[in-house]
């Protein structure tokens, strides 16, 4: 996974997760939880790692 997250670059795909990588332009929207969830554009929930959680917010408001 870590290969693919290096060549995809970080402007538009975001690892959430230790086995999730996601394209910020197909997230719907963040649901609040323990660390919480992105509601992608196919109605799928993906939860996202405490660790990653305050960059994602970041990354997916500047969107």
């Amino acid at each position: 996974m870590k290969d693919v997250e290096e060549k995809l670059g970080g402007t538009i795909f975001f690892r959430i997760h230790h086995s999730h990588l996601v394209n910020l332009n197909y997230v719907v929207k963040y649901i609040k939880g323990n660390a919480g969830y992105a509601e992608m554009l196919d109605g799928s929930l993906i939860s996202i790692s405490r660790a990653k959680k305050e960059e994602f917010l970041e990354k997916y408001r500047c969107l």
